[in-house]
């Protein structure tokens, strides 16, 4: 008959009664508050120590918001707004959409951003992905 010694490894024992010290600690801790009439949470305790602190910050407690008043006379322009739209360039979202689907069939995503660009270029009339990719594989085969 074999008897097997087992060692306890001193680390592990010392870091169980740490924990359990700590776990007590906690627990005096919580008891010692609910029970005690003297003891205020930590915010309060400041508050009361700190007043002359908190009172030397001068604080504009108003309810009406400030006025302010121009005695300039402003001068408005009318301006008319003008939006350029570039040629040959197609929406974002499209050209973005018709790079996925390239690099979805195979192509680097590089070599599709440039071939989905030039191919917008030279055919500013393609709307929709379906298009695109009609037009696109027409072209290539």
């Amino acid at each position: 008959m074999e008897t097997s010694t087992r060692y306890v490894d001193p680390q592990a024992v010392a870091a169980f009664f740490l924990a359990l010290a700590f776990v007590v600690y906690c627990c005096g801790c919580f008891i010692y508050g609910a029970l005690s009439e003297n003891a205020k949470p930590l915010f309060q305790k400041f508050n009361e120590e700190n007043r002359d602190l908190l009172n030397s910050f001068n604080v504009n407690r108003t309810n009406n918001p400030p006025v302010v008043t121009q005695k300039t006379s402003v001068h408005i322009k009318e301006v008319s707004i003008v939006q350029e739209v570039k040629k040959n360039k197609p929406d974002e979202r499209l050209l973005q959409d018709c790079i996925a689907a390239l690099v979805s069939f195979g192509s680097k995503k590089r070599e599709a951003t440039a071939v989905a660009t030039n191919f917008f270029q030279s055919h500013p009339e393609i709307k929709t992905v379906e298009e695109f990719i009609k037009e696109y594989f027409k072209n290539e085969y």
